[in-house]
């Protein structure tokens, strides 16, 4: 699930799997401090806060962009196919 763009950027991880290992809560607040500092160089994300809301914080709460089994911390689906934002 790792993209090639991602391999091309020199990241270990693709974006969505980075969110979910460190968590939506904290792409939040990340993203909230980011803003607050650069805002001409940022633009603002909604699909965080909305993450948040959902409780979908990542491997933490086994789901976020990806759904996890928590028996085996094992990635199972992309959840765009079933996301209950969508």
């Amino acid at each position: 699930m790792h993209s090639q763009r991602s391999k091309n950027f020199g990241l270990a991880y693709g974006l969505r799997r980075l969110s979910d290992l460190v968590g939506a809560d904290i792409g939040l607040h990340v993203g909230k401090n980011f803003m607050n500092e650069w805002p001409e160089r940022n633009y603002k994300a909604f699909i965080f806060p909305l993450l948040n809301d959902a409780g979908m914080l990542g491997e933490k709460t086994g789901k976020g962009f990806y759904a996890f089994d928590k028996k085996c911390a094992q990635l199972l689906r992309l959840w765009s196919a079933t996301c209950p934002l969508c």
